[in-house]
């Protein structure tokens, strides 16, 4: 079956890596462990019913690590991401909110949010480009 957001996440960092002189991928490693990020964002989406994702403009994310387990960064931009169940409950499109987001190059779904918590309305939100910070 074809899944519109994991072939978009992998698309984005495909490119991303393409951007930053990396070869394209031969096959996923199976070997990168799953990693969750604490990121900061805009909520433009939530889902309005069952298997739909919310969509969020987020920060940079400077140490988000590819397929191959190398920290390559990811720009800010706006995606789409599944929720764990009972996470936003009480978000709302316009909301700034932190949350975490699990990626695991193993798993189906690729990545999902965990969870997810309001900011203050006045939090100031850099969206900006990554600064890869090796581990």
């Amino acid at each position: 079956m074809f899944n519109t957001t994991r072939t978009l996440f992998l698309l984005a960092v495909v490119t991303l890596a393409l951007a930053c002189g990396a070869e394209a991928p031969e096959a996923e490693d199976a070997t990168v462990p799953a990693a969750t990020y604490t990121v900061r964002g805009r909520v433009l989406d939530m889902p309005t019913a069952p298997g739909e994702e919310m969509r969020i403009e987020h920060e940079a994310i400077h140490t988000f690590v590819d397929y191959r387990g190398e920290v390559v960064g990811m720009d800010a931009m706006t995606m789409s991401f599944p929720l764990a169940e009972g996470v936003g409950a009480d978000v709302a499109p316009g909301d700034l909110v932190e949350f975490d987001l699990r990626v695991d190059w193993n798993a189906e779904p690729l990545s999902t949010v965990t969870r997810m918590t309001k900011l203050a309305p006045e939090t100031e939100l850099v969206f900006g480009r990554a600064e890869p910070q090796g581990e």
